[in-house]
């Protein structure tokens, strides 16, 4: 569900952003970050199960119309497919009682946190601790983001091609191929 900006400037450089093949109902599992009142939530449909996965960082009950919004797209995406319409009653978990999530517990990491929960869920493991703070989750985060770009030794996309800085990229490579000392690290890493 692009927004209709980030659309139009993908179909501007002429990326197709949504193939006419593609099915939501032969997936596991769609991961929808949401974003209201400035605060984002992640919703999670294993559409096999009929289950709809609630996550907000802040830990507030489940918000019925974030989520019966979400459950009348999926009715109508299935309308769209499958040209039926499921009869089969959906259920909510509303994952933060779990305990297993890390809790936002300042006024800024929703989203981080929200990108947290998604690969905790695709991965299927607890890769924080519920106790994570903040910035804990940005370092995590920010680890995850550096090892997907620097896969081996010979990969010429660096961080400087996004945050136009000369020298991330030597620093970087450095930290992630175990060839720079920590001393290097740690000044940068004091003021990025």
């Amino acid at each position: 569900m692009p927004a209709a900006w980030f659309r139009s400037k993908l179909l501007q450089f002429s990326v197709n952003p949504i193939e006419s093949n593609m099915s939501w109902f032969d997936k596991e599992l769609v991961l929808i970050p949401v974003n209201t009142d400035n605060h984002w939530l992640l919703l999670a449909i294993q559409l096999q199960n009929r289950v709809i996965l609630y996550l907000d960082p802040l830990g507030h009950p489940v918000r019925s119309n974030i989520v019966n919004r979400l459950y009348n797209f999926t009715l109508f995406q299935s309308l769209i497919e499958t040209k039926e319409s499921p009869n089969e009653n959906w259920n909510v978990l509303d994952l933060m009682k779990s305990g297993h999530f890390p809790r936002q517990s300042d006024f800024s990491s929703c989203g981080a946190m929200v990108c947290l929960y998604s690969k905790m869920l695709v991965s299927g493991a607890t890769v924080m601790e519920a106790g994570a703070s903040g910035k804990d989750v940005r370092m995590f985060l920010l680890n995850e983001v550096i090892q997907a770009l620097y896969k081996n030794n010979e990969d010429s996309f660096g961080m400087q091609t996004i945050i136009y800085a000369h020298d991330m990229d030597d620093i970087v490579h450095g930290i992630v191929t175990n060839t720079e000392n920590n001393e290097r690290h740690n000044r940068f890493m004091e003021n990025p």
